[in-house]
């Protein structure tokens, strides 16, 4: 029998099952122990957060970077500083970390149409979407941000794109900071692509004091420090990652012969489809892919190919002679 293999979850870069990465969590457990479970603002925290949030700035292009425990509470933490009187309008199928508040929100299909004609009462606009659609496949539109003005804020859920997409895997920020005027706060999980159980908050700095301000910060622990040093001194290992990852990519996309029955994104390793029976079919084949309902048990059933760094070539081709038997079928 075959080894199963999985081309699903959220693990791009294959940190899971590095050995090198996994060398450099054990040091960081020998160094901090296994869990520091106190405030960022005890005499006691590690300096080490503050050591990975300067390369988290620097990666992103943003003026600061805040960790915290995850990347909804980031999401969270973020829209706390909004006001029951600010007018805000998100986009359909935005994060529902960013959507847990009790203020009003208009949602759109097209930000764009909506932020050009300045719809709503006048003032400065908050509008809430994600850097990327991890699930369908789909761009993000973010022409609407030149219409921005200095007073609007923009909040962005960047989970599966930071580490992933933009130079050296910063992500989004670096982008929208060149294209708008308004004030940027992106959040986001360091798990998806960094492997790290923990989230990620960038802004300029008196948005990121704002945010420390408030006491579900510093009433919150942060992630366990022996990830956060394995993150400090693993660069290197996700650089070599993103280059293998996009190897991957490519090899995936040549060997695949009907990849007009796939949504994807440039350079991006999530493959959406609308076939959910291969699912079942490459099961058979001791290949788990990625199908199921999102975001509640009631959801259509979304189904992709998830691939990561952790795959090899041989991976591919088994998973690729697989699908091509079941779409010629």
């Amino acid at each position: 029998m075959s080894q199963q293999l999985i081309f699903s979850g959220t693990n791009y870069l294959g940190v899971s099952q590095s050995r090198d990465f996994r060398r450099l969590v054990e040091q960081g457990f020998e160094l901090f122990g296994l869990h520091y479970g106190g405030s960022r603002f005890s005499g006691l925290c590690p300096p080490i957060f503050n050591q990975a949030e300067k390369t988290l700035a620097k990666l992103s292009g943003a003026e600061e970077a805040l960790i915290v425990s995850s990347g909804s509470s980031a999401g969270i933490l973020a829209t706390q500083l909004l006001e029951p009187s600010d007018h805000i309008i998100a986009a359909k199928d935005t994060h529902p970390a960013l959507l847990n508040i009790k203020h009003k929100v208009s949602f759109y299909h097209s930000l764009s149409s909506a932020v050009a004609d300045r719809i709503g009462p006048n003032g400065p606009l908050t509008i809430l979407c994600n850097a990327i659609d991890p699930l369908h496949c789909r761009p993000t539109d973010f022409s609407f941000v030149n219409e921005l003005n200095p007073l609007d804020l923009l909040i962005v859920d960047d989970s599966h794109g930071f580490g992933v997409t933009g130079e050296n895997g910063g992500g989004i920020h670096q982008y929208l900071k060149e294209q708008t005027a308004a004030k940027i706060i992106v959040t986001g999980s360091l798990g998806k692509g960094f492997g790290v159980p923990g989230g990620v908050i960038l802004s300029d700095a008196d948005i990121i004091q704002k945010v420390k301000s408030l006491p579900n910060f510093g009433g919150g622990a942060p992630p366990p420090a022996a990830y956060i040093f394995a993150f400090n001194h693993g660069q290197d290992y996700y650089d070599e990652a993103r280059k293998k990852l996009l190897q991957n990519i490519d090899y995936f996309k040549d060997k695949l012969k009907q990849i007009d029955s796939f949504r994807y994104l440039e350079d991006y390793p999530v493959f959406y489809t609308s076939k959910n029976e291969l699912a079942d079919y490459l099961l058979k084949e001791e290949i788990e892919i990625s199908s199921f309902r999102y975001p509640t048990p009631q959801s259509d059933l979304i189904t992709r190919i998830v691939l990561n760094s952790g795959h090899s070539l041989e991976d591919i081709d088994r998973l690729t002679t697989s699908i091509n038997k079941s779409l010629k079928s």
